[in-house]
This record gives C-alpha cells, structure tokens and sequence, in this order.
C-alpha cells in the first residue's frame, strides 16, 4: 500500500471477511455513514446471478509484520 501511496496509485484492497476482524467492525461500522457506496449488478446469460458491492474509503492499517 505504501508503494502506491508514495507513487500516487489508486488501489482497492478487498477484505476476506473475518481475515482482520478490527476492520470488519471498522467497515460495518461506516456503511451507514456512505449509502451511497453501495452497487448491484446482475451477470450472467439471464442475468440470474447477483452481484453487491459496499466499500468504505480510507479505513487506516497498520501491518504488525512491517510488510
């Protein structure tokens, strides 16, 4: 992240759920403060599978391992 950071790079990070739980609460937090952060889409030949996305913008880490 840093790397991107230094050099201007957008990046997205996605979250595996209950991978870091402090950022899970952090996100479930946030939600309601952003609705408008919020997309669904439907793909597929009949569209038959749905698809939702929620993000939150700048939720701070610290990697313990210095990495």
């Amino acid at each position: 992240m840093s790397i991107c950071e230094d050099n201007g790079w957008k990046y997205m990070i996605v979250h595996k759920e209950k991978s870091i739980p402090y950022i899970q609460k952090e996100f479930e937090a946030l939600l309601p403060l952003a609705p408008e952060n919020h997309r669904r889409t439907r793909v597929g030949p009949q569209r038959e599978i749905k698809r939702d996305y929620r993000w939150i913008n700048d939720i701070s880490y610290v990697d313990t391992d210095d990495n």
